[in-house]
């Protein structure tokens, strides 16, 4: 599968949550910039991207915006038959 030639618009949850923390905390641990810049916790000022309330607004947003990704919590997904990466 060949990606198209367009940017990608990162979807976040724009209210905080323990989703949030665990995702930033990932994010820290890999990358000292992410760390440095954004840090981790239940809230963060992300650097760009669509914020949506809950599971719910971000999964509306991913499905509305082409080219776009974001993150859930997993049961939230399985539940809801939505599609996940590793």
């Amino acid at each position: 599968m060949s990606l198209p030639a367009e940017d990608i618009i990162v979807v976040h949850r724009a209210d905080g949550s323990g989703t949030s923390y665990v995702f930033t905390d990932y994010l820290s641990k890999v990358s000292s910039d992410w760390k440095d810049k954004v840090g981790k916790g239940t809230s963060v000022n992300w650097p760009a991207g669509l914020g949506g309330k809950g599971n719910e607004g971000v999964t509306g947003l991913i499905k509305q915006t082409p080219n776009s990704i974001g993150y859930v919590e997993l049961i939230y997904a399985a539940k809801n038959n939505i599609d996940t990466a590793r």
